[in-house]
């Protein structure tokens, strides 16, 4: 994992401190609510979203084999 993407564990207690983006209160929050550390979470989410963006290209050929008519 690149440094930069592993700075939500670092991050994860400083809302007020410079550099802190939406995605850190994100992760705070996410580990807040399920017990686990910001580290845990952003490992979950990550592999759940690269699950999601793995589909990605088959989504549109799907929509586009279905056209739209006209009732």
């Amino acid at each position: 994992m690149p440094a930069h993407l592993a700075r939500f564990a670092g991050t994860h207690a400083s809302w007020t401190a410079p550099g802190i983006g939406v995605e850190d209160l994100v992760m705070a929050r996410l580990a807040a609510v399920d017990g686990r550390t910001p580290w845990e979470s952003f490992l979950e989410l990550d592999e759940t979203l690269t699950r999601i963006g793995e589909g990605a290209d088959r989504r549109p050929a799907y929509q586009v084999s279905h056209p739209r008519t006209r009732r």
